[in-house]
């Protein structure tokens, strides 16, 4: 610092960083994190239990496999399954089995029958309150015979699920294939091919050339990535999927995984996302309001006051004193946001077991970011604008409760008057779009559809890439370096000018 900075410019930049109120910003920011966190040990999001099971011949004995799961890919425990079978030709109960699933999601429940026909009554569950199946029926029957060497019969639920990875900068889409066949029948890999489908039940089989290859099944349980654009044929609606043997023949189809669960413009929902929603909703409330209260204290009350010019008797132009103020408090207010931010992760980590993912995280400290910039300039700027304190805290507060509050009203009143947008049809989509460039707070979710070229949340219903509804790197750098730029650049002005 020594080198770019004057000793003036670091002697004012270390005394407004090193204040009492820089302590307490980080001591609020802190507090968040711990409330919200408060909020989300009272009321954990769940996330959507999904199961597959299968029925397989192997040694003698049938052999009921269950694998309890979420959304995301990871196996739950502690689910119970239960299953009575009965000879269909008397009604005669042959066995009843109980089990629950270990740290691996896994059950497998047993048992030897003479030769005939079978009825299994399935129950899964039971289900705690606050969680649902996303997938398959938690009670239903399935009839069976004798089984051929390599042959599995679905129970209740689908083999094929649609999964988000939490992998990587933004997640990753995946079908998840459950295949409990004996081990020998993949153990040299077993191939999946893919097609789309118009066709739920009863579905052809299709040969492997008029479809695509997913790979080779070499486990029970296997993801594949898997991403599809939506296309114009709306009738297209589900993920025809065919294992083979490794000689080439059938041994499995599933039709029951719906296409639209691999958009990949779809912004992807995690539950470590919804429990940082208390923490981001807290903190998008405080952090303009952080930055108008630390810019008054630091630099605004001294300017209007008249306190500043004293200060210039240092060797240290008004332009430099400003700019070592200005960057003195965007510093503090940007630390405690990255500390209150990674102590909420980590508490939401503890709480629900998953971090943020990338994507989220730095979609959302840029955004404040942005925020914090914008505030804290125009807060300086206003000061030199603004000869005395209730007009400058008055003019700082509207700023704020026009971004934060108001806006969205005037957005809507712009839809409701106009004779060609209707709220909720694409094209007012598309101005609330285009209007959140011109709003600082609502920069995080526009960077959030940025980076990880999905479709904006207001947008959601109507699919599409970012760059489809305008969201491009050149107009985020554009609209971000205009929100950031023009207080300073308004306040650099003024002082040269004015003062």
């Amino acid at each position: 610092m020594r080198r770019f900075f004057p000793e003036g410019f670091r002697y004012e930049f270390k005394r407004s960083l090193f204040r009492t109120s820089t302590a307490f910003i980080i001591l609020v920011s802190v507090f968040v994190a711990i409330a919200s966190a408060t909020q989300v040990a009272a009321n954990p999001p769940g996330a959507e239990k999904m199961y597959s099971a299968g029925l397989f011949y192997s040694d003698g004995a049938y052999h009921f496999e269950f694998y309890a799961f979420n959304q995301y890919g990871s196996p739950l425990s502690g689910v119970n399954y239960t299953v009575n079978v009965t000879a269909q030709s008397s009604n005669t109960r042959l066995a009843n089995l109980t089990g629950e699933t270990e740290a691996d999601g896994l059950v497998e429940l047993s048992t030897s029958l003479p030769a005939g026909a079978y009825v299994a009554d399935i129950d899964a569950g039971p289900q705690n309150r606050g969680e649902y199946w996303a997938q398959g029926a938690t009670n239903g029957s399935v009839e069976f015979g004798p089984l051929y060497a390599e042959e599995v019969v679905p129970l209740l639920s689908p083999l094929t699920a649609a999964v988000n990875l939490l992998i990587g900068f933004s997640g990753e889409l995946a079908l998840q294939v459950f295949y409990p066949a004996p081990n020998e029948a993949c153990e040299r890999g077993c191939p999946v091919f893919f097609a789309l489908t118009t066709d739920t039940s009863g579905a052809t089989p299709l040969p492997e050339s008029s479809m695509t290859s997913l790979g080779t099944l070499q486990s029970s349980i296997q993801t594949f990535s898997l991403s599809i654009p939506p296309r114009g044929n709306s009738s297209v609606s589900n993920i025809q999927l065919e294992i083979f043997s490794p000689s080439g023949a059938l041994l499995a189809m599933d039709t029951n995984c719906p296409a639209s669960s691999f958009n990949p413009y779809q912004i992807p929902d995690t539950i470590a996302d919804v429990a940082f929603t208390p923490f981001g909703n807290d903190l998008g409330l405080l952090v303009p309001l952080l930055a108008i209260v630390l810019a008054f204290a630091v630099y605004a009350r001294d300017r209007v006051s008249g306190v500043l010019e004293s200060t210039l008797v240092q060797p240290l132009t008004q332009r430099s004193l400003a700019m070592s103020r200005l960057l003195a408090v965007v510093v503090t207010l940007l630390l405690a946001l990255a500390i209150g931010m990674i102590l909420s992760d980590e508490l939401i980590h503890l709480l629900v077991g998953y971090f943020l993912l990338p994507s989220y995280f730095l979609s959302f400290y840029l955004g404040s970011a942005i925020v914090i910039m914008f505030f804290v300039g125009i807060v300086f700027a206003l000061s030199h604008l603004l000869r005395s304190t209730a007009p400058l805290i008055a003019t700082s507060a509207g700023a704020f409760l026009w971004f934060y509050l108001l806006w969205g009203v005037v957005v809507s009143s712009i839809e409701v008057g106009s004779q060609a947008l209707y709220v909720g049809t694409e094209a007012a989509a598309a101005l609330q779009v285009g209007v959140s460039f011109f709003n600082p707070i609502q920069f995080s979710g526009l960077l959030l559809t940025g980076v990880t070229d999905t479709t904006p949340g207001v947008a959601a219903q109507y699919g599409g890439s970012a760059e489809s509804w305008g969201v491009t790197p050149v107009a985020l750098a554009v609209a971000a370096a205009a929100w950031i730029l023009i207080p300073v650049v308004l306040l650099l002005w003024r002082i040269r000018t004015a003062d």
